[in-house]
């Protein structure tokens, strides 16, 4: 039989019963790439988290905020808790595991055109590997390494790296 996914109201009782709080999803839920409510859920957590640190940089750097946290969630939601660059599927490690919090496959707020800030348009989440990557290089050179690599790669498969 198949598990039907379980309301969002269902998975907080039941994180309130079975953890104390509905604010403690447990590690394996935020490992879990599986799409599940407790996955999205953990996703979505993490996601309010970074909109606020975000808010917060940019009120110091005196730079444009107009992400609420209702419109960067339904952003996520549209982009299906996947990076917009990649399509990689985000993992919320690192986040509830305690591990580092620049964990390759976390969701990163990203400003397509830094010099804008962050206003409708001109965001989107992408993974933080990438996001850092773009941000020292911009997406050109990234694209460039990625491609080289790839041909580099099936070209040949057992060669070690550094073997020219």
């Amino acid at each position: 039989m198949q598990e039907r996914p379980h309301s969002q109201e269902w998975v907080r009782e039941w994180a309130r019963i079975r953890y104390g709080s509905a604010d403690r999803i447990p590690r394996t839920a935020s490992h879990r790439p599986d799409g599940g409510e407790l996955d999205r859920l953990a996703l979505e957590k993490l996601a309010a988290r970074i909109l606020k640190r975000a808010a917060a940089r940019a009120e110091k750097r005196s730079m444009a905020f107009e992400i609420t946290e209702d419109s960067g969630l339904k952003l996520l939601r549209a982009q299906r808790y996947c990076c917009a660059a990649s399509g990689i599927r985000f993992l919320s490690q690192g986040y509830l595991s305690g591990n580092s919090a620049r964990a390759p496959f976390r969701p990163s707020l990203d400003r397509i055109d830094s010099a804008l800030g962050y206003v409708p348009g001109n965001v989107r989440w992408i993974c933080v590997a990438l996001n850092i990557a773009f941000a020292d290089w911009g997406e050109q050179p990234f694209r460039q390494l990625a491609e080289a690599y790839i041909k580099n790669k099936t070209s040949h498969p057992d060669r070690p790296l550094g073997q020219g």
